[in-house]
């Protein structure tokens, strides 16, 4: 294999290669805005927005803090620091400069791939360039990858990834040469960072251990001194965590606990048959979507065809794993990686406030990488397939290359990722909910021929009706359905829509801002009726209907004035008395009570 490694391609080469396919696939990323979570991490963030001034907050509060105001409801919190301080340092600098958030996820791309292409020539795939060189090639083109890259609030995946690789990396160089106490120090360095980038690393305390035994002649007791430090490192990020952190709380909130309506036996069974569609989506990454959550993917029973073939395909490849291990069969290492990794993220554990995710697989995706690696490697062995493996994987590069590209451009920003992944995640609450509100703000904010405004709220309407049909007690399609009706003109389904919205939440502040708008509306109806069009009957009707949506002491004093004016000085008193109960120094009221009390008394 080495001579063949050698006349395939020389190493500079193979780094160079990689190092251009990831800018290739990925330098239109550069030209894309903010999109979904950014607002959570960076735009809306008032921590990360205070720069460095705000690193106080973000190392000693929430993820979420900066962005809600308090600790967010997801199971387990969001604790990742590291992510946010980059954020703060770039905004000190740069402030809401897309490109440069970019440049960072795409430079710290490439960076994960020549860590791994180190790690695997260096140990894993020692020897065998060509299985170290197509891994890489692997890992680096795979369209799931996207979304990690794409969408700037992942950038704690990608520096958790490139301090995990870096921490094998060290650890590896250490016991090589366990002189070199400086590469113990890197490697706990780094083991640290990842954790502080994002929970994911904790599956580490397993994989850890596992590489050493993999690629080293260590066992036993020897292994575990090896290990102690890194023990160490992640009790006492566990330590901190939970103790100044804690887990947060259950969200009851359909979009951030999916599971929520199923039984126990449904979730067992969804959970597994998620993991049956992460795989799949590793040999198959199409179609992508920035969501997978309620309602996308249907609940299902252990009766499922789908679930029990999942569950024999995880159990084989953990039975071969198991049988290989002694062997240290660099596939079987892969296939253990790749299970520890997805176990976080399974919601087996602990329910992760989200169905299935492509970023969830960007940790995993490298034990998928190296069994791809080492399985095609073989092939080229042998001389008379190795020209048709060669022309595979070009051909896959290229293909790839056309998805990713395609797909980053999905990414641009809100309005191009919501109404293009409702069609790829048609049945997903979020998504149809996403993409009916912003056919609402494209209209309102980017479109300014009227025909266009009105066809886009009219858009709207199908995916919020949907969002109603998926999922009914859910308070925001009602809300924008209503303002989508409004701005069309249909008050009166407006109401309508906005009034089920009431029932479902009386003290919702939209519903309370909506009431608000309504009142005043109203008032201004039945001033224009009585006013300009002497409809003094339309007046108060209209003035009525404001004082159901708000009892305003406006209201009242202009609904006694209609009064007053058609000779009804009883009601006008009524009326003007109701607006001196609200503000009791309201001039107009007092005058108007004491003229209708004059001409009863009259």
């Amino acid at each position: 294999m080495t001579s063949n490694s050698a006349r395939f391609l020389s190493n500079k080469l193979q780094i160079w290669l990689i190092i251009i396919v990831c800018a290739i696939f990925y330098v239109n990323t550069l030209s894309n805005q903010f999109a979904v979570d950014d607002a959570m991490v960076l735009t809306q963030n008032n921590s990360v927005k205070q720069g460095i001034n705000g690193f106080g907050d973000i190392i000693t509060k929430d993820g979420f803090y900066g962005y809600i105001g308090q600790v967010n409801d997801l199971s387990g919190g969001r604790w990742r620091p590291l992510s946010l301080l980059v954020f703060a340092t770039e905004y000190q600098i740069f402030e809401d400069n897309a490109t440069v958030y970019h440049l960072t996820n795409l430079l710290l791309y490439i960076f994960c791939c020549l860590v791994f292409f180190r790690l695997l020539t260096t140990y894993i795939l020692k020897g065998n360039t060509v299985a170290a060189f197509i891994a890489t090639l692997i890992f680096a083109i795979h369209p799931i990858h996207t979304e990690a890259v794409a969408n700037i609030k992942s950038l704690d995946e990608l520096l958790s990834l490139l301090f995990l690789l870096s921490t094998l990396y060290f650890s590896l160089q250490y016991i090589d040469d366990d002189t070199q106490k400086k590469n113990l120090v890197k490697a706990l360095v780094c083991y640290a960072l990842a954790l502080l980038s994002k929970e994911n690393g904790i599956t580490f305390l397993f994989i850890i251990p596992l590489t050493i035994y993999f690629f080293t002649d260590k066992k036993g007791k020897q292994l575990f001194l090896y290990y102690i430090p890194f023990l160490i490192v992640g009790i006492v990020y566990l330590i901190i965590r939970f103790s100044f952190f804690g887990t947060s709380g259950h969200s009851t909130e359909i979009l951030n606990s999916p599971f929520m309506l199923a039984d126990f036996q449904q979730r067992l069974a969804t959970k597994t048959f998620i993991l049956g569609k992460y795989l799949l989506l590793l040999f198959l990454p199409y179609p992508l979507s920035y969501d997978y959550s309620y309602g996308q993917i249907p609940y299902v029973n252990f009766s499922s065809v789908y679930v029990v073939i999942t569950i024999i395909i995880y159990i084989s490849l953990f039975v071969y794993a198991l049988l290989t291990i002694k062997k240290k069969n660099v596939v079987a290492y892969g296939i253990l990686f790749y299970l520890i990794s997805i176990s976080i993220v399974s919601n087996y554990l602990i329910d992760i406030g989200a169905t299935m995710g492509e970023r969830f697989l960007f940790q995993p995706s490298i034990g998928f990488a190296i069994c791809i690696g080492a399985l095609l490697s073989m092939i080229v062995m042998i001389k008379k397939y190795s020209f048709w493996l060669f022309g595979f994987i070009g051909l896959l590069t290229i293909v790839s290359g056309y998805i990713v590209i395609t797909r980053n451009a999905n990414w641009e920003n809100d309005t191009t990722l919501y109404i293009h992944d409702v069609q790829s995640a048609p049945n997903s609450l979020r998504t149809n909910l996403n993409a009916g509100t912003k056919y609402i703000d494209k209209a309102a904010t980017e479109e300014t021929d009227t025909v266009q405004q009105r066809a886009d709220l009219k858009a709207a309407l199908p995916y919020l009706e949907k969002a109603i049909v998926l999922y009914p007690p859910l308070i925001d399609p009602y809300l924008n359905m209503g303002v989508a009706y409004q701005r069309l003109g249909m008050l009166d389904t407006a109401e309508n829509y906005w009034a089920k919205a009431r029932l479902l939440q009386p003290d919702h502040y939209k519903v309370k801002q909506i009431d608000s708008f309504l009142s005043l509306t109203y008032l201004n109806k039945g001033m224009d009726a009585a006013k300009a069009h002497n409809d003094y009957n339309k007046g108060i009707f209209y003035l009525q209907k404001s004082l159901k949506y708000l009892n305003t002491a406006d209201g009242w004093c202009n609904l006694g004035a209609i009064y007053f004016v058609i000779g009804n000085y009883n009601e006008a008193k009524i009326d003007f008395g109701k607006a001196l109960n609200i503000d009791s120094n309201l001039a107009i009221a007092k005058r108007g009570y004491a003229d209708a009390s004059s001409r009863i008394k009259n």
